[in-house]
């Protein structure tokens, strides 16, 4: 069950990206399928990062009280960091 809630968390990202995005902007056939598939891989990718991710958290090296949530916490911080990148309207400075 645990291991659902990612997916399930990242599934939910995508639908409400889409449906904000679908109510701001008005899209046509084209936009709309373009949207559609850059949601999917967008999921597909987030997914299969946290399940890497998730699955290199069981190293018997990491600190006793560092594992589960704490853990958890900072890769998908990190990783949220790594994708805000992306976008143009975020600096540092």
């Amino acid at each position: 069950m645990s291991r659902l809630l990612p997916l399930a968390a990242f599934n939910n990202l995508v639908i409400g990206i889409a449906l904000i995005i679908n109510h701001q902007f008005a899209l046509g056939l084209a936009g709309a399928i373009g949207l559609s598939l850059g949601a999917c891989l967008g999921f597909v990718l987030l997914t299969w990062l946290t399940a890497e991710g998730m699955e290199r958290m069981d190293n018997p090296d990491m600190p006793q009280s560092f594992r589960g949530m704490p853990a958890t916490l900072v890769y998908l911080g990190i990783l949220a960091l790594a994708l805000l990148g992306f976008t143009s309207s975020f600096s540092f400075v």
